[in-house]
């Protein structure tokens, strides 16, 4: 057999025909494979290991996949070890953590697709940082120091801006059977360690008394020296910082709210 411009195995003009050089000729295409799923893709490595000649991922013979259940972008991808698989985005594409975490040969600013979770990672040279994602919903705003009462709710969500956390987060307090003790809420992930006590995140913050319908500009900060909770306070005079209570900055009623837009820094 002989080698075209190509890379493909071809008989030489010396060779006699055969139905194993037909085999050679076609195993050497690399035209992708199409799979279904993470778990298609491994068994179709292992049936390729186990031809005759075998076919094993390597820099000189790459095996592509067209993979169905990823996001178009990358859905067609390449492996040379078996183990790391390159989409045609030029991401790294992963099933899950443990996937992501077998990972090996990147570089700073490489990115990855996590498929379970639908978040896209950079690599920081050292780690793997989650850095861009649609909102998340599936997350549950714990929140702390108040009963919301009849009706009353409390959402969020966040997603990854440029390895940055974005979080929304709103407050209503129901008809009946509330008690307001402050917005202190749980966050999606953990954040780096407060330099001091209550440390402002970037963002704004609004709670709203509903009647007379006035509305009250506050921030968020961390949640004293908390890593994982945050809070939204007040500025009061000469700027000191102000936790609302039942009756601050307004007393607390029915259908009032408080809601927050804010990134930070994860940890």
């Amino acid at each position: 057999m002989a080698t075209d411009a190509r890379g493909h195995a071809v008989p030489a003009s010396t060779d006699h025909p055969a139905r194993s050089a037909l085999l050679t000729l076609t195993l050497s295409m690399r035209d992708p494979i199409p799979v279904a799923n993470a778990a298609d893709r491994a068994s179709t490595l292992a049936t390729l290991a186990g031809l005759s000649p075998a076919i094993t991922p390597s820099t000189s013979n790459p095996v592509f996949f067209h993979q169905a259940d990823m996001p178009a972008a990358h859905r067609t991808m390449y492996t040379v070890d078996g183990v790391n698989f390159i989409s045609s985005s030029g991401a790294f594409v992963w099933a899950d953590a443990a996937a992501r975490a077998a990972a090996t040969t990147m570089a700073l600013g490489d990115k990855g697709y996590q498929a379970d979770e639908k978040v896209l990672y950079r690599y920081s040279g050292s780690a793997w940082k989650a850095w861009e994602s649609d909102w998340i919903t599936s997350f549950g705003f714990a929140l702390t120091g108040t009963t919301l009462g009849t009706g009353g709710t409390f959402t969020g969500k966040y997603r990854y801006e440029s390895g940055l956390v974005r979080v929304r987060v709103a407050m209503k307090l129901g008809t009946a059977s509330f008690s307001f003790g402050g917005v202190t809420f749980a966050l999606p992930v953990a954040a780096a360690t407060p330099t001091f006590n209550y440390a402002p995140y970037q963002g704004t913050a609004s709670l709203n008394d509903a009647i007379p319908s006035v509305t009250y500009e506050g921030f968020v900060a961390a949640a004293g020296a908390s890593a994982t909770d945050a809070a939204i306070l007040l500025r009061g005079s000469n700027g000191v910082r102000v936790g609302p209570n039942a009756s601050t900055p307004f007393v607390w009623a029915a259908n009032d709210e408080a809601i927050a837009d804010f990134l930070y820094s994860p940890a």
